[in-house]
């Protein structure tokens, strides 16, 4: 059951090759036909990379996020004291 405002998606869910073949544009790639599927393997394994490598990085090895933190306890625990709550 769909309930509410009908996307644009839900009405015409067939393949929107236009819109495919701008977003592969705008994105450097390219749209491949069903028919290219087996060849694909290969596209992907020759494409050149920008160099830049992303890795994540967690925040709570930071020694900023810590100092704030640490910071922002101590001005609770002083602005406590200074009201007198315990």
């Amino acid at each position: 059951m769909l309930a509410g405002a009908i996307d644009r998606e839900m009405r015409d869910p067939r393949r929107n090759d236009a819109v495919l073949s701008r977003v592969a544009q705008a994105s450097g790639g390219r749209l491949a036909a069903p028919s290219e599927l087996r060849s694909l393997a290969t596209f992907f394994g020759t494409r050149a990379t920008d160099g830049a490598r992303q890795a994540p990085v967690d925040l709570w090895h930071n020694v900023w996020v810590f100092g704030a933190l640490l910071a922002l306890l101590c001005l609770e625990w002083a602005l406590r004291r200074r009201w007198g709550l315990r």
